[in-house]
């Protein structure tokens, strides 16, 4: 299919496998949630990490009935809200992170080119 006449929410909805297509942005999602949950320790990402997954698949399979979908996206979508409500509450400074590691690699690379400089 190249076109429909339908948005894009609508027509995933009535073909589940076209889940395939937005399939790879849920799993990004997902990693981001699992990235901010191992290092925030966030529960509403790990909500996301499993529950995201979780409506892809019941999506795909078709083994859940209509209304055990709606209810996972409206899960999904709350659990999303919450997400982005607290990382746009986060402090830029915890976001960005440590920078040593930075200042590690660099003074590193100092002392490799100070060896070879003396080397040759």
């Amino acid at each position: 299919v190249t076109h429909s006449d339908q948005p894009l929410p609508l027509f995933v909805a009535q073909q589940p496998w076209t889940i395939w297509c937005v399939g790879p942005a849920a799993a990004a999602a997902t990693g981001v949630a699992i990235k901010e949950g191992i290092c925030y320790g966030k529960p509403e990402a790990a909500g996301l990490a499993l529950l995201l997954p979780l409506l892809c698949l019941s999506h795909l399979s078709g083994l859940a009935p209509a209304a055990a979908e709606q209810a996972l996206l409206v899960t999904v979508c709350g659990v999303a809200a919450v997400f982005a409500g607290r990382k746009y509450s986060q402090p830029i400074k915890d976001d960005i992170g440590d920078k040593s590691v930075f200042v590690y690699l660099k003074q590193q690379q100092q002392v490799a080119r100070e060896q070879d400089r003396i080397g040759q």
